[in-house]
């Protein structure tokens, strides 16, 4: 293993255990990767998305997730992901062989998803203790996109006319990280079968295809991807931005019976952990029967959560009581394992 690295990989470096590693996806991309290219240069017509995210709380599969989180960001708009850049940086005790590890994870979930990494920057710094990537994702706006957003207004007028919904299960993601990187800490706790199929959570987190399924089936106004901070922060910055309030009921919120038992083993709250593969979404009460039909129909675990309102936040108990959900604190619960 090479030590104290600083700077750029060495152009070898990148040319051979790189860039081969990157395959462009669109005829759209008129400059892509390249030694010497200082940006990448893409044409289209369609209005576009934009989105920038850090992995911070993942120290495997961060090639794999740098794709995943980012993307699901785009769709949660409505858009459908298409161009990425990727910036790696790592420790100084890290090799050229994490370096390409990464980059491979990241080019092939991209090509899973029919997304063009059209450029990035690679370093070692002495400012990072773990690899930090960083991606900024581009995504088209899907068609139905300006009807949407003027439905924006009428749920201000009308928040009782609108449902939230939930779909796939909470705090995914965190259950999937606690198993691949603190799976010391969890043998002898959790038998090693139900260890395994946590690990496999990491496949369930992308949002790609029942997002844009949704959104091009017109039934969802407004949709969220509750990351970090997970359900808690997601209906807060829901009502924030739709400038609304809610009920939302937690014994109708999908929770995995793994994900319980993960969690509880770290006292972390599934409500207010990292939950990327999860949706928030707002519906018309009068599209209910319908997307709930299509839900079942696709056998998409789902649930109706609760109402939006003119004002307050508030998320009622398993135990029936009323937790004023503005008051609950913002902070991501796996952050407490960096303590550990």
């Amino acid at each position: 293993m090479e030590n104290k690295r600083v700077g750029k990989l060495r152009m070898e470096e990148i040319r051979e255990r790189i860039l081969n590693k990157v395959k462009i996806l669109s005829e759209n991309v008129l400059l892509g990767p390249k030694i010497g290219a200082d940006s990448a240069i893409l044409k289209t017509k369609e209005v576009i998305a934009l989105h920038c995210d850090p992995i911070t709380g993942a120290k495997k599969n961060i090639g794999k997730l740098a794709i995943i989180i980012a993307s699901n960001d785009i769709v949660a708009i409505g858009a459908k992901p298409k161009f990425a850049t990727l910036c790696i940086i790592l420790p100084q005790s890290s090799s050229i062989d994490d370096a390409e590890e990464i980059q491979e994870q990241a080019s092939n979930k991209a090509r899973e998803m029919n997304i063009s990494i059209v450029g990035g920057h690679i370093e070692f710094s002495p400012l990072v203790n773990n690899p930090l990537v960083v991606t900024t994702m581009i995504g088209e706006m899907l068609e139905d996109y300006e009807e949407r957003f003027k439905e924006f207004k009428r749920i201000k007028e009308k928040p009782e006319e609108y449902l939230i919904a939930q779909i796939k299960p909470l705090a995914l993601e965190a259950t999937a990280i606690l198993a691949h990187d603190y799976e010391d800490k969890l043998s002898g706790k959790i038998n090693k079968k139900e260890i395994e199929e946590a690990k496999k959570l990491i496949e369930e987190l992308s949002i790609y295809d029942v997002g844009l399924r949704i959104f091009e089936n017109k039934l969802v106004i407004y949709a969220h991807d509750p990351t970090e901070g997970g359900m808690i922060v997601a209906l807060k910055e829901l009502a924030e931005f739709l400038e609304v309030g809610f009920k939302a009921y937690e014994e109708k919120m999908v929770v995995l019976d793994l994900t319980e038992k993960i969690l509880k083993e770290f006292n972390l709250n599934p409500l207010k952990s990292l939950s990327s593969g999860c949706m928030v979404c707002v519906i018309k009460k009068n599209k209910k029967d319908e997307f709930e039909e299509f839900m079942k129909r696709n056998k998409i675990v789902h649930s109706i959560i609760g109402e939006l309102k003119k004002s307050g936040c508030e998320i009622i108990s398993k135990e029936g009581k009323i937790i004023d959900v503005e008051k609950e604190s913002e902070e991501e619960e796996l952050w407490k394992l960096f303590s550990f």
